[in-house]
């Protein structure tokens, strides 16, 4: 087969034309740039060349992976913010011989519930799947992701579902995966020659109506434990969560399932319950928590409430969730409790409605939200999004997140503040088979009484066959 090289040879140069040196990264520019997805690529090939240019600063991304047989190769590079070299440099090696995989290069991992071993995210609150909190993992991946997460480099051997044990950025690393009598266990072990060593054991059982997952882990003198016991029916899911994580607790990479967001000095209990009934569904949690230690200060501990209905069928989708989160925090001093209430309303048929407000006490601090976005329209090798929000927050504690369209590799997690407007529109074009190229671009016309035309222009370029 011969592919169109010269099409992408000409896309990468006028791509090249939008590269500058004056990129100066704000806090949301790492929330844009480092939030993005796990991507799962079963293609033989597939290069990425992406720039994003924000009111004249740019940051360039290029990402290859490249399979043959049983190896795979791939490779991450991103611009530097003020020099021509490059800054994220992610590579990795995989390969299969005599029935073992050998991984090298930049890794990620997720064992257990995580108290060792645990995801970048941690684990995300599913309203309509409430057991995700207490799913047990045995994951070892490579990864070409953002900079801002530690994702460590070495060597992994993996015997497929048996055993996997390397060397990772200096540690001895070790887990395995044991099935007795439908309850699956999995030992792991960190072992280091300048820190105390940390081993776990987490299980699942699973019957049919009802499931328990668990992990205990001990690091030093420290012991860290996790238990969950879930419902395994369709229409009435619940699952109820104990978590005791000790003061200082460091796992190796990631964070734990955790509750209230906290990944050390906590315990908790979390009841979270989904119900469907054809196309209505009820859902919501209460999750409780407090500190462990507290140094001779006031005890810290705080709640949280959600609870939503959802309507959905072919043509209509109603969505209203509230949610009520309490804790206490240290303000000049003394122990204060913070109040934040969010009330969330969606609606769509294709196109797609939402509100969010937000209101902080004692503060009074309040902000709201108003998103508009079409449905996707199609014209031939074309599709489009469209939209439009509009924002007013009374400053940076009260704003408000959104879930934008954005392009392949990308997940839109925006924030928003202060009082403006944003129009978004996101464009996809197939060129041939292996072709596709990607825009977005963002337009923020009023800000703060400001009417100016500040905006992000994204292209993209994947090549893939």
């Amino acid at each position: 087969m011969v592919y169109p090289l010269h099409l992408s040879s000409s896309i990468l140069c006028i791509i090249s034309f939008l590269w500058t040196d004056n990129f100066i990264p704000s806090s949301e520019d790492y929330i844009d740039l480092d939030y993005e997805p796990v991507e799962n690529i079963h293609s033989s090939f597939l290069y990425r060349a992406r720039t994003i240019n924000k009111d004249g600063r740019d940051i360039w991304h290029q990402k290859m992976v490249y399979s043959f047989n049983e190896v795979q190769l791939g490779l991450r590079m991103d611009k530097s913010i003020d020099t021509h070299q490059f800054n994220n440099q992610k590579f990795f090696l995989t390969g299969n011989f005599n029935g073992y995989d050998f991984k090298v290069g930049s890794l990620r991992f997720q064992s257990g519930n995580g108290l060792l071993l645990g995801s970048d995210y941690a684990t995300i609150k599913s309203p309509s799947n409430p057991a995700s909190l207490g799913k047990v993992h045995w994951k070892t991946g490579t990864y070409l992701g953002a900079a801002s997460y530690y994702n460590p480099v070495g060597v992994m051997v993996e015997k497929e579902n048996y055993y996997k044990i390397g060397i990772v950025d200096k540690v001895l690393l070790a887990t395995a995966k044991l099935e007795h009598h439908q309850i699956l266990f999995i030992p792991n072990a960190i072992i280091s020659a300048n820190k105390f060593p940390s081993y776990s054991l987490a299980m699942k059982n699973n019957q049919d109506s009802w499931g328990v997952t668990a992990e205990s882990a001990i690091q030093k003198d420290k012991l860290a434990q996790y238990f969950q016991f879930y419902s395994r029916n369709s229409r009435l899911k619940f699952v109820t969560q104990f978590r005791y994580l000790p003061p200082k607790w460091q796992p190796f990479s990631g964070s734990p399932a955790n509750g209230l967001g906290k990944s050390q000095n906590e315990k908790g209990v979390l009841f979270a319950v989904y119900f469907k009934n054809e196309s209505i569904s009820f859902y919501g949690w209460k999750d409780f928590a407090k500190e462990i230690q507290n140094d001779n200060e006031p005890e810290k501990k705080g709640q949280e409430l959600f609870m939503g209905m959802a309507v959905k069928n072919h043509h209509f989708k109603f969505d209203l969730n509230y949610r009520k989160r309490l804790l206490t925090e240290v303000v000049q001093s003394q122990l204060t409790e913070i109040q934040k209430q969010y009330l969330t309303l969606t609606i769509g048929n294709g196109w797609k409605a939402k509100g969010k407000l937000i209101l902080i006490k004692p503060q009074e601090n309040w902000g709201y939200i108003l998103q508009l976005q079409s449905k996707k329209i199609v014209m031939g090798n074309f599709n489009s999004t469209l939209g439009t929000v509009y924002f007013n927050t009374d400053d940076w504690s009260s704003r408000v997140y959104l879930v934008l369209p954005g392009m392949a590799g990308e997940f839109g997690l925006k924030p928003f503040y202060g009082e403006g407007i944003s129009i978004f529109t996101l464009l996809k074009c197939k060129l041939d088979s292996t072709h596709h190229i990607s825009a977005r671009y963002t337009l923020l016309p009023y800000l703060n009484g400001l009417w100016e035309m500040n905006s992000v222009f994204a292209l993209q370029l994947d090549i893939v066959f």
